[in-house]
């Protein structure tokens, strides 16, 4: 063989290996064995391969999509839904005939975020029976993930790491996992019999605006709140969380949301109701999933003296957004123990919200919840929903503990409610007549009694109006040192009077001070006023934003939302205020009678 014969041979050899170079695929580690894909939504998938130019063949469940990879080798690929659960199915990702990528044991079913801090990562090895619960853990089709806890300034593409892949259910990989995560998926895995996939995205003592990102924060009307605050540690700045540990799992479809968080923002409950909304919708139109569930556990009884009514207060506000539900756990508590042990009553609450609302089973999901409060001068008479079978009481007698009442000397007095039929019935006394309010449940820490008599607690509520509202008018408004007025106008014409006063005195406003309340943005236009009384009981008005010509007291828009969150208005009090006098802001519907 010649000298040019050889060099041929030689770069026939060499173009030859160039040819056959071996094929790299690499997916996000959110996509691997026993993973759970959620039925009946389009399956997304996304990776990179080398060389670049490499046309993927990929396979999955009957279903062969080809997929040409961008300029540097990154890739989409999206197959139709599939419909029916179970199963262990192969993902086969092919280039150039040769088998390059495979996924083994995926299942269909339903796939649950669980996301929160301490009480939602708090693992099985922490709660009541937990030998006897982890012992009992084998569920072949429940699959648990967890990711890892990491920090970003900004938004990635793929969760970095994970704590633990994707795994069957069994004693060992349930140890360590989220036991309100775990316990609600086998309720509903054992209710449905269908797979489901839980991922654990939580971190304990994180706040809120960390799971929200900026782009969110930016239009909430507490964000010049947040960017003054020191924030040392380094997971509770804003958006951190949920720049490393959410925003790339959202090519993974989800079923749904579970969520318990709530204990590091008690200290600013007044925007824990507008923070919600934020992480609600920016998670939903993350996912494009603009009807996705959200349930949250209400905050436990905990700490005398801590004020968490008033955090309790704006979760139960946020039922206004649609597609939510809220797990009472007023009565599961632990005096001195911000970690409940019994969690199975937690998931309990939350797979009920989920079987009724998600999987539609015709079951109660919640305690009875304050409907109406009237009162004929004397007595009390309060209407609640969610009565299931009827009223009860936890300790079986017929009175009830928990009620307040509030006196037109401004106090609260603490009364026993009686069960009459589907209503509880408050008793006036000859010294305690003309009720001003009544309140269920409200300290950190309550004595509470009233359920339904299928166990359910009803919810701590207060109600500061008897002017014929119904609670249906109240139950929305904003919380704080004062009461605010409501950010949900419900287009049913009634004025809605608002009492700016502490849980148990009148709060002093300051002449001068300019207080803020929201209201939705869709909602009709508002007319305020402002009324004085010196005995909370007969009001006169002394302004309206109606009287143009009429000084003190102007409203502004300080800041819009758009057209699904609120505008914040801030109104000043005026100086010519009178001292010992008390004020409240009257506002109305602009079409109100």
């Amino acid at each position: 063989m010649n000298h040019l014969t050889t060099l041929v041979a030689v770069l026939a050899v060499a173009g030859c290996l160039t040819i056959s170079q071996a094929v790299t695929v690499t997916l996000p580690e959110i996509y691997a064995d026993h993973m759970v894909i959620q039925t009946d939504e389009p399956i997304t998938l996304k990776g990179n391969v080398s060389p670049a130019t490499t046309e993927l063949e990929i396979t999955l469940a009957g279903q062969t999509i080809t997929v040409k990879p961008r300029l540097f080798g990154g890739w989409t690929a999206t197959l139709d839904p599939i419909s029916e659960p179970g199963g262990s199915h192969t993902l086969t990702i092919s280039a150039d005939g040769e088998v390059a990528h495979t996924i083994e044991d995926i299942t269909f079913g339903d796939v649950w975020l669980c996301g929160g801090q301490s009480n939602m990562s708090w693992d099985m090895t922490t709660i009541n029976n937990s030998s006897a619960e982890i012992a009992g853990a084998n569920f072949p089709d429940i699959r648990l993930m967890e990711v890892e806890l990491r920090t970003s300034a900004k938004p990635l593409d793929e969760v970095k790491q994970l704590a633990q892949e994707w795994t069957r259910c069994t004693p060992a990989a349930v140890r360590n996992f989220s036991a309100v995560g775990y316990l609600f998926g086998r309720e509903i895995h054992q209710e449905t019999e269908r797979p489901i996939g839980l991922i654990q995205s939580a971190w304990g003592g994180s706040r809120i605006e960390t799971w929200i990102p900026d782009t969110a924060l930016e239009l909430n009307p507490y964000a010049d709140k947040i960017a003054g605050r020191s924030n040392p540690q380094q997971h509770h700045k804003p958006s951190i969380s949920y720049n490393a540990m959410i925003h790339g799992l959202a090519p993974l479809a989800l079923k749904g949301v579970i969520w318990y968080q709530g204990e590091s923002n008690q200290t600013h409950p007044l925007e824990y109701r507008s923070f919600m909304e934020s992480w609600i919708h920016s998670w939903r139109e993350l996912w494009q999933a603009p009807e996705l569930p959200f349930y949250y556990v209400q905050l436990a009884n905990y700490a005398p003296g801590n004020r968490w009514e008033l955090l309790r207060e704006a979760q139960t506000q946020a039922l206004a957004i649609p597609n939510t539900g809220m797990a009472v756990t007023i009565d599961i508590g632990a005096s001195n123990d911000i970690h409940p042990r019994n969690k199975q009553g937690t998931a309990t609450r939350l797979a009920a919200l989920a079987l009724a609302n998600t999987y539609g089973k015709d079951r109660v999901f919640s305690g009875p919840q304050l409907r109406s409060a009237t009162t004929d001068g004397h007595d009390l008479t309060l209407r609640f929903d969610h009565v299931g079978r009827g009223l009860a009481s936890l300790d079986g007698e017929n009175t009830l503990k928990g009620f307040e009442v509030l006196t037109t000397a401004g106090r609260w007095s603490k009364r026993l409610g009686r069960i009459e039929g589907d209503t509880v019935v408050i008793r006036g006394t000859l010294f305690r007549t003309n009720p001003q309010g009544v309140r269920y449940g409200w300290s950190s820490d309550p004595e509470v009694s009233l359920i339904n008599q299928e166990g359910f607690p009803a919810l701590p509520f207060r109600f500061e109006a008897f002017e014929g509202l119904s609670y249906d008018t109240w139950k929305d408004q904003l919380v704080g040192s004062a009461r605010l007025p409501n950010d949900d106008a419900n287009h049913d014409g009634v004025s809605n009077p608002l009492h700016y006063a502490m849980a148990n005195k009148p709060l002093s406003i300051d002449k001068g001070s300019t207080i803020a309340f929201h209201r939705r943005a869709t909602a009709d236009d508002v007319s305020v006023s402002l009324e004085r009384s010196t005995n909370l009981v007969d009001w006169s008005e002394t302004w309206s934003s109606e009287q143009p010509e009429s000084s003190g007291l102007p409203w502004t828009q300080e800041r819009a939302w758009g057209t699904v969150m609120t505008d914040r208005y801030e109104v000043t009090v005026p100086a010519e205020a009178e001292t010992a006098v008390y004020y409240r802001v009257r506002y109305r519907l602009a079409n109100d009678e």
